[in-house]
């Protein structure tokens, strides 16, 4: 599948318009599902005690927008670039019998 420019700005402006996108929490004080997480979050960033973190879950649960919080509390929002990239991963499974 060949995306042309027109095309890309086309499905930037039709996301833009989510409701999803609108209300995105952009700050750890603004999440409502998983506040105690985001909470825990700022308070380790708050104490500089900032280590390694594996966020894990089903897709859609906030993961994502949470990492992004979580960077602009700890760096600043003027700060935080970023760019969306999705990789598969094939494993492979083996079971013994």
């Amino acid at each position: 599948m060949v995306v042309n420019a027109k095309d890309a700005s086309e499905l930037k402006e039709e996301k833009k318009y989510l409701w999803a996108d609108t209300y995105r929490p952009v700050a750890l004080k603004d999440f409502i599902c998983n506040k105690d997480k985001a909470i825990e979050l700022q308070h380790t960033i708050n104490e500089d005690e900032c280590r390694h973190f594996i966020f894990e879950g089903q897709a859609g649960v906030g993961k994502r927008t949470m990492i992004w919080a979580l960077l602009r509390e700890a760096y600043g929002p003027d700060k935080v670039q970023a760019r969306d990239e999705c990789k598969t991963f094939n494993l492979k499974v083996y079971s013994e019998l």
